[in-house]
């Protein structure tokens, strides 16, 4: 797939229609090591070929300014690909253009601690600054004491969100260690 400006909406769906379900979904062939790598290999390719397409009907969406549309085709994109910052850069965009300042920090709060959680990471510079743009935004418009209300409420929900998955650490490779 190579996308054009003159691609249609129509057409971007198509595709999009095209690659519903995994390549060979289920299929695993018995002592066939080498095959059932290669549909794996071979999967991975459509995978990424499917982000492509979403990608381009991402850009029509944001283009047609229907942030709505965008966004379901972003969350479908971080299905496949959780840690897509680029994307996750795009809907802080879409929802500091909807004026929700506060779904923004929200989100990238839940993000940043998804990142911290899973992979021992933090966000990208670019994700921390568009964070740290959005703050003093949003404390240019209001007045301290909504902001605080706000950002409180914000904090509130990621906190309720973290203490719901508790993250226990085992490890045997330190036993037996003076």
């Amino acid at each position: 797939f190579k996308h054009s400006q003159n691609d249609s909406l129509e057409s971007i769906l198509k595709l999009k229609q095209l690659f519903r379900g995994d390549l060979l979904e289920g299929c695993y062939f018995k002592n066939c090591d080498e095959l059932n790598d290669l549909i794996i290999f071979e999967r991975m390719k459509y995978e990424q070929r499917k982000v492509k397409i979403l990608k381009s009907l991402v850009d029509y969406y944001e283009k047609e300014e229907s942030f709505d549309n965008c966004l379901e085709v972003i969350n479908e994109i971080l299905e496949i690909e959780p840690y897509d910052e680029e994307m996750v850069l795009k809907i802080l965009d879409i929802y500091v253009k909807c004026r929700k300042p506060v779904a923004a920090i929200t989100y990238y709060n839940n993000f940043s601690n998804i990142l911290a959680g899973s992979l021992g990471i933090s966000p990208s510079y670019d994700l921390r600054n568009k964070y740290k743009e959005i703050r003093s935004t949003l404390s240019d418009c209001k007045s301290d004491g909504d902001m605080e209300s706000d950002l409180n409420r914000a904090s509130k929900v990621t906190n309720k969100k973290r203490s719901k998955t508790d993250i226990k650490i085992v490890s045997d490779c330190m036993k037996n260690i003076e």
